[in-house]
C-alpha cells in the first residue's frame, strides 16, 4: 500500500514516477493472494486494478498475462456509464491516433470502447516495431492517470515471454509514464540469475535506474502453522501441536498446501466436529497409517480423481486450454452443449477447484443459444498442474492434437485469426503425430500466419520458434517440395533474426535464400535485411553498394542525367508502373537513396536521376515520389531554384496520388528539408516541419519522426531564433532523440545546443543541473559537455557522415565569427565548404554562404589582387547569395546586402 501511496499522492511524489513491486515465492506460499488483499484498499481509492497471468503451458504465446490484463481493464470500462465510456473512448482515441488495429490484435476488448479501427498502413520490420511499441506506450500513458492511477499485476513472471519482459521494461522505464504501480509475482525457486526475468530486473536496477521494491515471502514457520490450525479449530496451540506437527511435516508450512491438506483430512472424515463435545478432533495414528502424500500435486490430483469421470474428463481438456478458459471452447472440444458442460463442471466449482470469472455461467438459456460466453478459472496453478497430470503422457499429445483439428475444423475466419496462437499451438505440442503430407503443410502454413502476427507485435522468440516448428513440417526436402512456403519462412527468419540483432542466424538465413532463390526477385527480401542491417551499422557507404550489387542483377545502370526526351509537365499523366522488375528496382533505390544521401553526393544524385528516368520510361509508382522530391532538393542546391521547386513539389503531388502514408510522410519531410525554403519564409518550413513529427510516429518512421524534430529546431538557431528559448527547447528534444535510440539525429543537433550555451556564456560558465556545461575551453570552441569536437568529429570523419560534418563546421565556423576569431572562422567555412554536399538543398547553404562571406571579408585585406582564391571565393558566394535572394527574399536577402 506504501508504494501505492507514494505513485498517486502529490506530495509524496511530486512527478508522479511509476513504482514497480516484485513478490517473490515458492508455489503456494500466498504471493497471489497477498496482492489481491490490497486490491481492495487501492480500488477504493479510485485506483484499477488490472491482473493478468501467464500459463505454464502457453509460454510461447506472446503477451498473454498482459493480454488477459488489458482485456479485464476494458471489461471493467464497459461497465461504466455511457458518459464515462464516451470519455473514455475519445482519450484512448486521441493517444493512440488512427493505429487503434495495432492495439486491438494484441487486446481484442479494446474494440468494444473505441470501435472498429481502420486497417494500419503496411511498413517495414522495424517501423512496425517502433510503431507498436510507441501506439502501447500512448495507450498505457492514456489510462494512468492522476484522478485514476493503475495498479498492473502481472502473476507468474517466472513463465513470461521474451516480448512481454521487454514491454514491461519499456513501461517502467518511459519517463512520460505517471501513475501507475506495476506489482510482479514470480516464483523465485524456478529463476537463476540468468533467466530472462531476472536479467531483466538487474537491467532496470542497474542501468534503468527505476524505482523498484522486492518482496520474499517464506512458507509458514511451524508456531504459524500451529496458531492457524489452533484458530480455525478453536482450540488451544497445545491441544493441536499433534495435528501441527504432522501437517508441517507434509506441507513445510507451504500456506496453499497446508490449506488443502487440512481441507483433505475433513473430507476424509479425518478431522470431525464432535457436537456432543463440542471439539474438533482428529487420530494421528490413523493420519500417519494413510501415508498420505507430501506433494501438493498428487493431493490435488487424488482430489480431482475422486470426483466423475465426466468431470474429471472435462478437467483434462480445460487443463490442455490453459489457466483460463471460455465454456464456448471447452464444450467445442468436448463436443457437448455449453449446458451440459457446464453442469459437468459444477461439481469442480462446488469442490472449489474451478473459480468463475463472471456470472454469466447462472444465465443458461443465453449460454444456450450463445448470446454471452463465461469463462472460469483453476483456483490454483497446482490444480491445473494436477489435472494435466492426470492425462497420460502417451495420451497428451493425441489431446493436444485432436484439440487442435476441432479447433480448426469449427472456428469462423475472424475466430481463427482470434485465437490463432492458441490453435497453433495446440498442434505444436502433437507436431510429432502430424505424418499427412496436406496436414502438415496446412499447420505450417498456419505457424508462418502466427509468426508474422507475433512478429507485428515485437514478439520475436515465439515468432522464431513458430518458423522453425513450420521449417520442421516441411521435412529436408521443403524447397524442392514447397518452394513458395519455404521462401516465405526463411525470408521471415532473416527478418526476425535482424530484429533480434542475431545477426550469424540471419546472415545463414540469407544465404540460404541467395543459393535457393529460383530468380532474382526472390532474392530481393533477403538483400532487403542486407541492406536494413548495414544501415543500422552506420555502415552507409556499404549498404549503398549493397544496393548497387542487387540493381546489377536486376540489369540496371544508374543515369548520370535525364533522359532527352524527358517533360517535366507530362508526368503527372504517365501510367501506373506495373512491369515486377523494374516495381523491384524502385523499391531497392529507395532502400538505398538515404544512406547514399548520408554518405556520397554524387551516389545520391546518380540514384535520383534513375528514379525519374525508370518511372518516365515505365511508369509511375510510389516510389517515383521520392526520386523526384530528393532531386528536387539537389537542384535547389546547385542553384537552380524554379526546376528544384517544380521536382518538389511534383514528388509531393505524386505522394498524394498513391496515398502511401509512410513514402508520403518521408516526400513531404524531404520538401521541407531541402526545397520550400528556397521560395517561401524559412519560418513556414519549421512550422510544417514540426507538425510531420508526429503522423511520422504513427507510421512507426522513427528517422524521419526526428529529422521533424532535430532539423527545425536547427533551423531556428541557424536563422535567429531567442537562445534562451532554445536552451529550454533542445534538452527535450534530445531526450525525446535519445529514447528513441537514434543516435545520427541526436549528434545532428548536439553542436547547435553547444553552439547556443557558448553564446549565451559571454566569458561565464553556464550551469544546468549543477553542470557545467561549457567546459573549460575557449568559448568559440564545440568542446563542453554537451558537444566535444575532439573525440565526436573524427568520428564522424572516419564514417564519412558527410552530414553531420557539415552541420558540425557550420555551428564552428558562426560560433567563431561571432567571437571575432577570424581565422579560426575562415578555417572553419573552408572545412564546412569541403563537406557541403552532405547539406545539399538544406538551409544550411546560405548560412553557409553568409558566414564564408563574412569570413572573406574580415580577413581580405584591400591589396588582394582580385584573381586570389580567397576573392574568387568571396565572388562566388556574393553570387550564390544574390540568385537565392531573388527566389526567397525573406531568406537571403538580408544576407546579401549586408555581405
Amino acid at each position: 500500500m506504501q508504494a501505492f501511496e507514494r505513485v498517486t499522492e502529490e506530495e509524496k511524489n511530486p512527478t508522479g514516477k511509476g513504482e514497480m513491486m516484485l513478490v517473490a515465492g515458492y508455489s503456494g506460499v500466498g504471493k497471489t493472494a497477498l496482492v489481491h488483499e490490497v486490491h481492495k484498499p487501492m480500488t477504493e481509492k479510485h485506483g484499477h486494478f488490472a491482473a493478468g497471468k501467464f500459463d505454464q503451458y502457453q509460454r510461447n504465446i506472446p503477451y498473454s498475462a498482459l493480454t488477459q490484463a488489458f482485456n479485464n481493464f476494458c471489461n471493467y470500462l464497459l461497465t461504466e456509464s455511457t458518459e464515462e465510456l464516451i470519455r473514455w473512448r475519445e482519450k484512448i482515441l486521441t493517444a493512440i491516433g488512427n493505429n487503434g488495429q495495432v492495439l486491438i490484435e494484441v487486446i481484442g476488448q479494446l474494440e468494444l470502447i473505441i470501435g472498429p479501427q481502420p486497417a494500419v498502413a503496411q511498413v517495414g520490420p522495424q517501423e512496425a516495431q517502433n510503431r507498436f511499441n510507441l501506439v502501447f506506450q500512448n495507450f498505457f500513458r492514456a489510462i494512468c492517470q492522476k484522478e485514476h492511477p493503475l495498479v498492473l499485476f502481472i502473476d507468474d513472471l517466472q513463465w513470461a515471454d521474451s516480448a512481454s519482459l521487454a514491454l514491461l521494461k519499456r513501461l517502467m522505464t518511459d519517463t512520460d509514464n505517471q501513475y501507475f504501480l506495476i506489482i510482479g509475482a514470480y516464483r523465485d525457486n524456478e529463476v537463476d540469475a540468468a533467466h530472462p526475468l531476472m536479467t531483466t530486473v538487474e537491467e532496470l536496477k542497474k542501468e534503468c535506474k527505476v524505482t523498484l521494491h522486492e518482496i520474499r515471502l517464506q512458507n509458514l514457520s511451524h508456531q504459524h502453522v500451529n496458531t492457524l490450525i489452533a484458530d480455525a479449530l478453536k482450540c488451544g496451540p497445545s491441544y493441536a501441536t499433534a495435528l501441527t506437527d504432522l501437517v508441517y511435516e507434509k506441507t513445510q508450512g507451504n500456506a496453499f498446501f497446508t490449506h488443502e491438506f487440512l481441507k483433505s483430512l475433513y473430507e476424509q472424515a479425518l478431522l470431525v466436529f464432535y457436537f456432543n463435545t463440542q471439539k474438533w478432533q482428529w487420530a494421528v495414528d490413523k493420519i500417519a497409517a494413510l501415508e498420505m502424500t507430501d506433494n501438493v500435486v498428487e493431493l490435488m490430483a487424488d482430489k480431482i480423481g475422486l470426483l466423475s469421470e465426466e468431470t474429471q474428463t472435462a478437467l483434462k481438456l480445460a487443463a490442455c486450454i490453459g489457466n483460463q478458459f471460455d465454456l464456448k471452447t471447452l464444450s467445442l472440444i468436448g463436443q457437448h452443449s455449453q449446458t451440459n458442460t457446464l453442469a459437468l463442471l459444477f461439481e469442480a466449482i462446488k469442490e472449489g477447484l474451478l473459480l468463475p470469472l463472471d456470472e454469466n455461467y447462472k444465465q443458461l438459456e443465453k449460454l444456450e443459444t450463445a448470446e454471452v460466453d463465461t469463462r472460469f478459472k483453476f483456483q490454483h496453478d497446482r490444480v491445473q498442474q494436477a489435472a494435466y497430470f492426470l492425462i497420460d503422457d502417451d495420451e497428451k499429445k493425441t489431446r493436444h492434437l485432436r484439440i487442435a483439428r476441432l479447433l480448426l475444423a469449427n472456428l469462423k475466419p475472424k475466430q481463427m485469426e482470434e485465437k490463432i496462437f492458441e490453435i497453433v499451438s495446440q498442434f505444436n505440442n502433437s507436431l510429432t503425430l502430424i505424418t499427412d503430407s496436406e496436414e502438415q503443410l496446412k499447420v505450417a502454413q498456419l505457424n508462418l500466419t502466427a509468426s508474422q502476427k507475433a512478429k507485428e507485435s515485437n514478439a520475436y522468440k515465439p515468432a522464431y520458434e513458430y518458423l522453425q516448428n513450420a521449417l520442421y513440417l516441411l521435412g529436408e526436402d521443403a524447397w524442392h517440395n514447397h518452394y513458395e512456403l519455404t521462401l516465405a519462412l526463411y525470408g521471415t527468419l532473416s527478418q526476425v533474426a535482424f530484429l533480434t540483432t542475431n545477426f550469424k542466424q540471419m546472415d545463414t538465413y540469407i544465404e540460404a535464400v541467395l543459393f535457393h532463390a529460383n530468380n532474382t526477385l526472390d532474392k530481393l527480401a533477403a538483400y532487403d535485411v542486407k541492406i536494413q542491417h548495414a544501415i543500422a551499422l552506420g555502415q552507409q557507404n556499404q549498404a549503398w553498394q549493397l544496393g548497387f550489387e542487387v540493381l546489377s542483377l536486376l540489369g540496371q545502370r544508374l543515369s548520370t542525367e535525364l533522359l532527352a526526351d524527358f517533360e517535366v509537365e507530362s508526368v503527372m499523366s504517365l501510367p501506373n508502373m506495373t512491369d515486377a522488375l523494374k516495381l523491384s528496382t524502385m523499391q531497392i533505390l529507395n532502400l538505398i537513396v538515404t544512406p547514399a544521401w548520408a554518405s556520397n553526393a554524387e551516389v545520391f544524385e546518380q540514384i535520383c536521376l534513375t528514379m525519374i528516368n525508370l518511372s518516365f520510361s515505365n511508369g509511375l509508382c510510389e516510389f517515383s515520389a521520392v526520386g523526384y522530391a530528393s532531386y528536387g532538393g539537389i537542384l535547389c542546391g546547385q542553384g537552380n531554384i524554379q526546376k528544384g521547386y517544380q521536382f518538389g513539389k511534383l514528388g509531393v503531388e505524386l505522394s498524394d496520388k498513391f496515398n502511401a502514408k509512410p513514402l508520403q510522410i518521408r516526400v513531404q519531410m524531404l520538401f521541407y528539408s531541402t526545397v520550400m525554403h528556397w521560395r517561401q519564409s524559412v519560418r513556414e518550413t519549421v512550422a510544417a516541419y514540426y507538425h510531420a513529427s508526429q503522423p511520422a510516429l504513427e507510421m512507426g518512421d522513427i528517422e524521419y519522426a526526428c529529422f521533424a524534430l532535430v532539423e527545425p529546431d536547427i533551423y531556428q538557431f541557424l536563422m535567429g531564433s531567442e537562445l534562451k528559448k532554445l536552451t529550454e527547447k533542445y534538452p527535450n528534444t534530445l531526450k525525446r532523440v535519445s529514447q528513441l535510440q537514434q543516435d545520427f539525429h541526436y549528434n545532428f543537433l548536439i553542436p547547435y545546443y553547444q553552439a547556443t550555451l557558448n553564446l549565451l556564456g559571454k566569458g561565464e560558465f553556464t550551469e544546468l543541473s549543477g553542470t557545467n556545461l561549457l567546459g573549460k575551453g575557449d568559448l568559440t570552441e564545440l568542446s563542453g559537455t554537451i558537444f566535444n569536437k575532439e573525440k565526436l568529429l573524427p568520428q564522424f570523419i572516419e564514417e564519412q557522415q558527410i552530414t553531420l560534418c557539415c552541420a558540425t563546421y557550420l555551428a564552428q565556423t558562426l560560433l567563431a565569427f561571432i567571437f571575432r576569431d577570424i581565422e579560426k572562422a575562415y578555417q572553419n567555412a573552408l572545412l564546412t565548404e569541403k563537406y557541403k554536399e552532405g547539406a545539399g538543398g538544406m538551409f544550411f547553404l546560405p548560412v553557409h554562404s553568409f558566414y564564408c562571406s563574412l569570413a572573406l571579408l574580415a580577413k581580405i585585406s584591400a591589396s588582394v589582387s582580385d584573381n586570389s582564391p580567397e576573392q574568387q571565393l568571396l565572388n562566388h558566394h556574393q553570387a550564390q547569395l544574390k540568385h537565392w535572394a531573388t527566389q526567397a527574399p525573406c531568406n537571403c536577402q538580408h544576407k546579401y546586402d549586408l555581405v
